[in-house]
């Protein structure tokens, strides 16, 4: 463990893989790492980047982190991918469009399924984003699934949330009306070389106009492929984190986040406890209780709840 734990402090990626994979299938020594590297943490700039399927995310990132790059930042990228129903694995596992940046050693890219969890963002990129934190990465950047209103939980998980839309279709600012205008810090409208591209911007600078917190999102044109616009991207990025940094926001959002952390790690602790209860002794019992209608699901949970705590 001296060894791992040493490992990823100097930014070795054979150990941050190693990490993040124990992390990822939620081992009992991933909390052993997490309690280890905690005092490391807190000091990135975590980013999601969220919006629709289609809208170029994966392409976007890759042109960002060179231009980060080019900065000098080190940059971990966690790209969410849907899972599949056969494997339990990231379908876009190879990430295609990132293989050139496989080859530095200051980007680490790791695809991950979300296995599940809703909102878009599977729980454990959340802690492989502190094993990259305590890795010495600058910039974190998490590309979401991009599915619609659940993809809102992005905002437990970064400082600073970028959306992407494209002109393609009409749909995009229906979907922004349903739930991306409450979370977006800045918004991107990539494929700008297509028609409607000028329209859109402007109907989502509208839907933005109100300034909360001093802080008013940008709207962006890009084309990820040949790099319009991400220079304007990576100033506002730095923007945004400047400001938070200037305000208490930036507190407020990591206390988000650590609240959320004790609270998953409570619900685990209590799972752990469960498992085997319920399926010896009473905890068989409550199940046929269950099965047989006596009580509900609900009772048996406050029984064995009331069981536990009072051991």
């Amino acid at each position: 463990m001296n060894n791992l734990i040493k490992g990823i402090l100097e930014g070795r990626k054979r150990e941050i893989s190693k990490a993040i994979s124990l992390v990822e299938n939620n081992s009992s020594r991933a909390y052993d790492i997490l309690r280890e590297i905690h005092r490391y943490t807190g000091r990135s700039h975590v980013v999601g980047i969220t919006g629709p399927p289609g809208s170029g995310k994966s392409t976007l990132i890759n042109s960002l982190v060179k231009e980060f790059r080019g900065k000098g930042r080190k940059i971990g990228i966690i790209a969410i991918d849907p899972s599949s129903e056969f494997t339990g694995g990231a379908f876009l596992g190879d990430r295609v469009r990132m293989q050139s940046l496989t080859l530095d050693k200051e980007v680490f890219i790791r695809s991950m399924a979300t296995r599940g969890f809703e909102g878009g963002v599977a729980r454990a990129a959340i802690y492989a984003a502190k094993v990259l934190e305590a890795s010495g990465k600058d910039l974190i950047i998490i590309e979401t699934v991009g599915v619609g209103q659940n993809e809102i939980d992005v905002v437990d998980a970064v400082h600073t949330v970028v959306v992407l839309v494209t002109p393609e279709t009409g749909d995009e600012i229906q979907v922004l009306k349903a739930g991306y205008m409450e979370i977006g810090d800045i918004y991107v409208v990539n494929k700008a070389d297509l028609p409607g591209s000028d329209d859109m911007a402007s109907e989502i600078k509208e839907l933005t106009k109100c300034v909360e917190d001093g802080w008013r999102p940008p709207v962006i044109k890009t084309v990820a492929l040949n790099g319009t616009g991400i220079g304007e991207l990576a100033d506002s990025i730095e923007k945004h984190f400047i400001f938070l940094k200037g305000t208490d926001k930036l507190k407020e959002i990591e206390l988000r986040k650590i609240r959320r952390e004790i609270l998953e790690a409570a619900v685990e602790k209590v799972k752990e406890r469960f498992s085997p209860v319920i399926e010896l002794g009473e905890g068989k019992n409550l199940v046929e209780k269950v099965f047989s209608r006596e009580i509900s699901p609900y009772v048996a949970a406050e029984i064995l709840l009331k069981k536990i705590f009072k051991d």
